[in-house]
């Protein structure tokens, strides 16, 4: 679909999907949208001074001037966890050039997800990390703590880890399931403005209540 995604990933847990790739809705009809859709921030994972990945246009709606290289840095997998890093060179561009590397390791034994985002790099940026979440599902924040509120009892708690301050927010979104189809959904931002390098921890727990 030509979008702007590199290391944004999905988390299928309790039977259900929580953090999702909002879709691509249109690809000639809104050029607008179409832009909109395939951007950084339609996805989970980072920006950096408010920029795509890739330099993205509406007059280029199919494809775009590939700025951002992936590279795999490290794939294991065992009976205890499974552990993936990786990083890519697309705010290499920038004045003051961010290279974004993030590891993921899913602890099996726990079921508990860490990932550790670390922005290397020169200069004062402003960095965002984004988190799509299914249609139907509430969040609420309390300081660095995130929590999904679902009617069934079946939620996940994010944590973030940073030595300065954080701000989160809750958005609404976009979210198309189906071609030519979109509807509103949530978003959290986690935001921070400061000097690279720099890293950022979150832990994600599954947490099942009876209501």
């Amino acid at each position: 679909h030509s979008h702007s995604d590199l290391l944004s990933f999905e988390l299928f847990t309790l039977g259900k999907a929580f953090l999702i790739d909002p879709g691509s809705y249109v690809y000639t009809a809104d050029a607008d949208l179409r832009l909109l859709f395939r951007s950084t921030n339609m996805h989970n994972t980072v920006t950096v001074d408010g920029q795509s990945q890739d330099l993205l246009s509406r007059e280029k709606i199919w494809g775009y001037d590939r700025n951002a290289i992936p590279e795999v840095i490290r794939w294991e997998s065992s009976n205890d966890c499974d552990i993936i890093a990786a990083r890519h060179n697309g705010y290499a561009r920038l004045r003051d050039p961010v290279i974004h590397e993030r590891t993921i390791i899913f602890d099996k034994i726990r079921e508990i997800w860490h990932i550790r985002d670390n922005l290397q790099g020169h200069g004062e940026h402003l960095l965002e990390w984004f988190f799509h979440f299914n249609i139907g599902i509430n969040i609420i924040i309390n300081g660095n703590t995130v929590e999904t509120d679902c009617e069934d009892g079946r939620n996940i708690m994010l944590k973030f880890s940073y030595l300065g301050e954080l701000k989160l927010r809750k958005e609404s979104a976009l979210v198309s399931k189906s071609y030519g189809t979109k509807e509103n959904g949530t978003v959290l931002v986690v935001a921070l403005k400061g000097s690279v390098p720099m890293e950022l921890n979150l832990e994600i727990n599954k947490k099942i209540s009876e209501r």
